[in-house]
């Protein structure tokens, strides 16, 4: 499997949890519904924190702390979760205190579920981390047609306009059909619960967001078909491998391990 160095997107990672729960203290990000208020002091309780499967646990560790003295390996328990959606669901039933997870689908589903009494913080210590698009190594001819059609697509402000629309205001703007004049089409696997990078439009039953609409344009842009096809996460690189799938663009980060896979 190929993964392209940061073709695209910056990503950090961000907490999620009840509006009037949150603080940020030293930096560091601090959940305030786990401590109660005892004699004008703060009492230090356990936190439940949900996490995203495949996130770094040594991140999770890393971030939540009293600085007091207490570690987080005795005032943290961390629970893991396939994806957002469902961590955030556990969240809202009381399962967890605070969900951490990429920060754009953390911005998202807060901006278009407002009543959820949720809210998101972040913090600048978080190290960068950039998003590839995966294709397997021997399959040569696409990742020129991908790497090509990228940097037509970046060139012509494509791109931009993409991003404007799904991590800015909409302006409407809409991707180009491909008139596949190579007679080819590429299956595409995606994770399509990560709005706004991909998700069902409930509508129309059709894959949508960033993800998809920039695959769109990168083929439409050299000659080809895509055909976008929902898959678990964990299923996702299998999907790949197995030849079940062409290429794979879901939010999924560049990492050594992966590039080497």
């Amino acid at each position: 499997m190929n993964l392209y160095t940061k073709i695209y997107l910056e990503k950090n990672f961000s907490l999620i949890c009840h509006a009037s729960s949150c603080i940020i203290i030293y930096g560091k990000i601090f959940v305030q519904a786990l401590i109660a208020k005892t004699n004008g002091g703060f009492k230090m309780k356990k936190i439940k924190l949900g996490v995203i499967l495949l996130l770094v646990a040594s991140l999770m560790l890393a971030v939540v702390g009293c600085g007091g003295g207490t570690t987080a390996s005795d005032s943290t328990q961390i629970s893991r979760y396939e994806n957002t959606p469902i961590a955030i669901t556990e969240l809202l039933n009381g399962g967890v205190d605070a969900v951490v997870a990429d920060r754009p689908v953390v911005l998202a589903y807060i901006e278009n579920n407002p009543q959820s009494g949720l809210a998101a913080f972040g913090d600048d210590e978080f190290e960068m981390e950039y998003y590839g698009i995966a294709m397997r190594q021997e399959d040569s001819e696409l990742h020129q047609l991908v790497n090509e059609g990228l940097a037509k697509v970046i060139e012509k402000g494509i791109y931009d306009q993409i991003q404007t629309k799904y991590f800015g205001a909409d302006n409407g703007f809409e991707v180009a059909e491909s008139a596949n004049t190579l007679g080819k089409t590429y299956l595409v696997a995606m994770d399509a619960a990560y709005a706004p990078f991909e998700w069902v439009d409930e509508t129309t039953g059709e894959i949508v967001g960033f993800d998809a609409e920039l695959i769109k344009a990168i083929a439409a842009e050299m000659g080809f078909a895509v055909e976008l096809q929902h898959f678990e996460w964990d299923g996702i690189i299998p999907s790949l491998l197995s030849k079940n799938a062409d290429l794979i663009i879901s939010a999924m980060t560049i990492t050594e391990e992966r590039a080497q896979s």
